[in-house]
Order: structure tokens, then sequence, then C-alpha cells
């Protein structure tokens, strides 16, 4: 188990896309957050204080086509332990594909409706 978090969640037609997942990542590296999701035996034993969040803030380009980003958060997200599902993922396409590569992949999934993330 690794300490990454991937983050998904809409972004196209979004126009304030960057500070939702600005905020996400500041949200989930948070030491509370961690808490929340992960036992403190597992915590000590991986020596893990913090989830390291992974997002389109520091890979997607708006100069590539949707196709080109799509893969690259695959490959993003494919690296990642956990992913962190945003309010609204049901309603993007690319989240969509997402969650279910994640499912067929096993991945641990927290979905921000989780009343612990409010």
């Amino acid at each position: 188990m690794n300490s990454k978090i991937y983050i998904s969640g809409p972004i196209t037609g979004h126009p304030n896309w960057r500070e939702r997942f600005l905020y996400t990542e500041i949200r989930v590296s948070q030491v509370d957050f961690f808490e929340h999701y992960v036992p403190k035996d597992v915590a000590k034993k991986h020596d893990m204080f913090r989830f390291w969040p992974v997002s389109a803030l520091k890979y997607g380009r708006d100069d590539k086509s949707w196709k080109w980003n799509i893969r690259m958060s695959i490959w993003h997200m494919m690296r990642c332990s956990t992913v962190y599902f945003m309010r609204g993922w049901h309603n993007s396409r690319g989240a969509r594909i997402e969650f279910l590569v994640a499912d067929i992949l096993g991945k641990r999934m927290i979905f921000e409706e989780d009343a612990r993330c409010r």
C-alpha cells in the first residue's frame, strides 16, 4: 500500500476546476483526513502520516486533446493506492472511466459525498 491518492473529478465545462482540485489536494494531504481512512497500525507499519495527492493540476494540459489527458490520468491513477472522487464525478465522462478502471483494479475508493469528508 502506498500513500498516493489520485483525485478524480469533473474538468470539462467547469471554469473553476483548478480551484476545486487545489482545495481537494490540500484537504486530502491533511493528517486528519488520513486518520479517517487508514488504521493507525497500518500507518505505523508503512511509516505513513498523510496521503500525497496526485491530480490533473500536475499533469493536465490545455494544449492536448481530451484523449491524451485521459490516458495520462489513467497512467497516474494506476500508480496510486487510493482514488478520491470529488462531488459531481458521475457527471464527468473521464471520471466515470476512472471509476471503472479503479473498480476493476480493486483500488480503494473514497467519495467526497461521504459524511466524514464534509
